[in-house]
């Protein structure tokens, strides 16, 4: 029996402090990076905050890392991430308790034209095809004319934490940075881009309400659809959770 080619795909987990925060799975690559860009979207750190020790464990394929950071960050965190599940409304909390716990875009230019950014979308394409195997999801950032830290993963939401942490781990800011992504804009996704500074977010496919409902908070403008010719921009306005639905 002929068995199809595959893409690597392995269990990972997060430790803070001696603790274990979060597991989930990931490719098996740029792990400080994923680190570092879900503790940014947890709410662990910021922007600017002093990179944390970071330290890649393998277990018999089971991948990790540990993590220091300042006992004022993990608490912060670990009270975010607990008033989420108590409200038992996942990422609605942001829109109906907590909207100032999201963030605002302090940019204040124009996300570019999206018939600008084509070019950056055929350049993550051509990413994804190499190899001829298929299977995975592209995100970078980018300044509207080259892509920054391009990342394939096989989970959208890696590869948007891959991109945000590795440029971090670079020492380079993350605001005014634009996110560009072959997937669909989930609630978690522009979340990750609020608290990551960023400015606006592209992507081939639509954003989801949740997701706009976040942005909208943010201020951060979202370009729907990019590769086809129905292109939307989705002024960010924020929803009230009256008009919710």
């Amino acid at each position: 029996m002929r068995y199809p080619r595959s893409v690597p795909e392995v269990p990972f987990w997060v430790e803070i402090n001696g603790r274990r925060v979060g597991n989930w799975t990931c490719s098996p690559d740029d792990l400080p990076a994923l680190a570092v860009g879900w503790l940014i979207a947890e709410g662990y750190l910021r922007p600017g905050d002093e990179l944390p020790r970071l330290e890649i464990v393998d277990d018999d394929g089971v991948l990790g890392v540990e993590v220091e950071i300042a006992a004022e960050g993990a608490l912060e965190g670990d009270l975010e991430r607990r008033h989420r599940r108590e409200h038992g409304c996942g990422l609605f909390y942001y829109i109906s308790c907590a909207p100032d716990r999201i963030g605002k875009v302090s940019w204040e230019g124009e996300p570019p034209d999206g018939e600008l950014l084509v070019p950056l979308f055929q350049q993550l394409f051509e990413l994804t095809r190499e190899g001829g195997v298929g299977g995975l999801h592209a995100a970078a950032l980018t300044d509207g004319v080259e892509l920054i830290n391009p990342i394939l993963e096989v989970g959208r939401h890696n590869a948007v934490d891959k991109a945000i942490g590795r440029t971090l781990l670079e020492g380079r800011s993350t605001e005014g940075l634009g996110l560009i992504l072959t997937a669909r804009v989930s609630g978690e996704i522009a979340l990750k881009a609020a608290r990551a500074r960023l400015s606006w977010i592209a992507s081939r496919s639509v954003p989801t309400t949740l997701a706009l409902a976040i942005a909208g908070t943010a201020g951060l403008p979202v370009l729907a659809r990019t590769m086809g010719r129905d292109r939307y921009l989705h002024e960010p306005r924020p929803v009230s959770v009256e008009g919710w639905g």
